[in-house]
């Protein structure tokens, strides 16, 4: 369970609107992404967003390069700035990153395209198996980059390096995530596959539970049996997604894109 209470983490979400300082006709959702969303938040946590923007009519004329970047703001906190077409084909590569986006409780969206983004979410299962192959994948290959950074000395992490000999951090993501995998394969709904099902656990493991020693044969040990479920999986499984869920997808961003650019020739 959540350290913070829904509304401390909601009041965060809107001074990250407040903060992005955008039109309304000009972004369509903003929703956070990290530990509230699996039950890993605690008293020191933060809250990171991620905000779907569209493009302008001179931004597609010119073909300019789709908005991608964060904003950080005074308190460390991240506001993902992403274009709307950046973020649908995410979607479509099963990036676990994105998908846990449509499934937060944590999150707002523009009274210009309530009903549009609306119409996705109520799909996000389905999308969230949109390519069951290359979720599963792709999960293997965030596992396998937790367990090389849980000792890679990054700037930001060197303290950690230097005290305990590795970031606990990485440990507790990397055993997460294979919770979450087999609940994925086993076909569990995915917003219960987001919640780690020890949390208690978990943060006691991200609390340095472990020597050095112990936690490398347990990262060892959990990601052998991710690579181990992963390849099982995927060998039985074609790497194919779904044309009927995608036409829609491109859909939905067809007709944000053009009711902003009706409104954007309306204003003129």
């Amino acid at each position: 369970m959540n350290y913070h209470s829904d509304k401390w983490v909601m009041d965060k979400v809107e001074t990250h609107l407040e903060a992005a300082n955008v039109r309304e006709k000009n972004w369509v959702s903003l929703m956070a992404y990290g530990s509230q969303n699996y039950g890993l938040d605690t008293q020191n946590s933060d809250v990171d967003t991620r905000l779907i923007v569209l493009p302008s009519f001179e931004d597609i004329v010119l073909n300019k390069k789709p908005v991608s970047y964060t904003k950080v703001l005074p308190n460390e906190e991240h506001i993902d700035f992403k274009d709307i077409r950046l973020f649908i084909d995410c979607l479509k590569k099963q990036n676990m990153a994105y998908l846990e986006c449509i499934f937060t409780p944590y999150k707002m969206a523009s009274c210009e395209y309530w009903n549009e983004w609306q119409a996705l979410l109520n799909e996000r299962e389905a999308i969230a198996r949109y390519n069951p192959y290359k979720a599963v994948k792709t999960m293997k290959g965030i596992a396998m980059e937790k367990y090389h950074a849980m000792e890679h000395r990054y700037p930001t992490k060197a303290h950690l390096i230097d005290t305990y000999g590795y970031d606990s951090k990485q440990l507790m993501h990397l055993l997460r995530i294979k919770k979450y995998l087999e609940r994925y394969i086993d076909g569990v709904k995915y917003v219960d596959c987001l919640q780690a099902p020890m949390a208690d656990y978990l943060l006691k493991v991200k609390e340095y539970r472990y020597s050095l020693g112990e936690a490398k044969c347990i990262a060892k040990s959990a990601l052998d049996k991710i690579i181990l479920m992963a390849d099982d999986y995927c060998s039985k499984t074609k790497d194919e997604g779904n044309e009927e869920l995608e036409d829609f997808m491109n859909k939905i961003v067809y007709l944000i894109m053009k009711k902003r650019v009706v409104k954007e020739m309306l204003d003129v």
